[in-house]
Parts: C-alpha cells; structure tokens; sequence
C-alpha cells in the first residue's frame, strides 16, 4: 500500500515547456553554443550545491547580452520556468488530506529551490522536499533516494515516483519504489 509519493518538480509537478537556455537562446537571440558550457559545467556543480549560483553565473552575463543585475537575471530565468500543474497539486492535496505524504523531488540549484517552494508556493502542497543541491546527490544515483527513503522512514514498496525523466524512473525502480514515468496525467487516488 503506497504511505508515501515523491514527486518531481519540473515536468510534473511544473508544466515544463524547454530548458531555460533553450528559451534564454531564443529570446535573446543568444547561440547555444554560449550557453551550454556554463550549464555543463558551473551550473551543474550549483545543482550538487558545490557552487554558488550568483557568483558562477555573474561573470557569464555580459557575454551573453545580459545588461542588468545578478539578481535580475534570476528572476528573468525562475519565473519563466513552468507553470504549476494545476491538476497534480489537486490529486496531490487529496491524497495528503487522506493521511498520505507527497515530497517534492528535483535536481535543483539553492536559488531555484527556494523560489519553487516559496515564491510560487510548492511548499505549500508538500509534507517536504528533497533536492539535489541539498543532498549532493543527483536523481540519477541510487544514493539520492537511499537517503530520502531513510529520512521519510518508508521501506521503497511503500513508496510512490513520478518522473518524467526515464533515467530517474529506471533508477528509482531498481530499488524497489514503485517508480512512474509521467506523460501527462497522474492519477494518485
């Protein structure tokens, strides 16, 4: 019987539409080829909450036309980053109100995190939340979900996964959570 459901943030949780350097590239007319390599790089090393996301992206700004603040520019890129998925917060808000609990799980950078969960209010739909940049650990590793199955206290059969990401899913299931792929409808009821 599921007691617990993690939940991804962008792509469920949040209708995704494209990475945000994927819009920032079309936008403002930046190549790609700009773009890429500080988010292979700097950006991942934030997800890991290895780095600091205003101080690794602040000398990157300039070159790619960006003329504002630091902070400017953070709020540019997390506020054009999804909309709220109306219809899984709802299933969400069910299921809580029926005595189970939802996480939200994502590789994110602090910044981001933080803004998901206050600023566009997650938090308010979830009993938790487990991130990459708090937890050093990416979905894709094992690791990252030994450690959140042992700080909800739930055996991995007893727990729930809905990703969009294949990779997640595969991994998840590996350990005996009953991971999903989602496509666009959830049904948690």
């Amino acid at each position: 019987m599921i007691k617990a459901y993690l939940i991804d943030a962008d792509g469920v949780a949040l209708n995704s539409h494209e990475y945000f350097s994927e819009r920032y590239a079309r936008e403002r007319g930046v190549s790609l080829d700009q773009l890429l390599p500080f988010f292979k790089h700097e950006f991942a090393a934030c997800t890991l909450g290895k780095a600091d996301l205003r101080e690794v992206v602040s000398p990157y700004l300039r070159q790619w036309g960006w003329t504002s603040s630091v902070d400017d520019f953070l709020h540019y890129w997390f506020s054009g980053e999804g909309q709220l998925n109306e219809h899984v917060l709802s299933q969400i808000n069910k299921v809580r109100v029926g005595g189970k609990f939802c996480y939200l799980v994502s590789n994110q950078e602090k910044y981001r995190s933080l803004y998901l969960m206050e600023e566009l209010g997650l938090g308010e739909h979830f009993d938790g939340s487990f991130f990459s940049c708090d937890l050093g650990l990416k979905k894709s590793d094992p690791e990252f979900f030994i450690t959140v199955l042992d700080r909800i206290g739930f055996d991995p059969e007893d727990v729930a996964y809905y990703d969009d990401e294949q990779e997640n899913v595969d991994v998840a299931a590996r350990l005996g959570i009953q991971a999903q792929r989602f496509t666009g409808q959830i049904d948690l009821l």
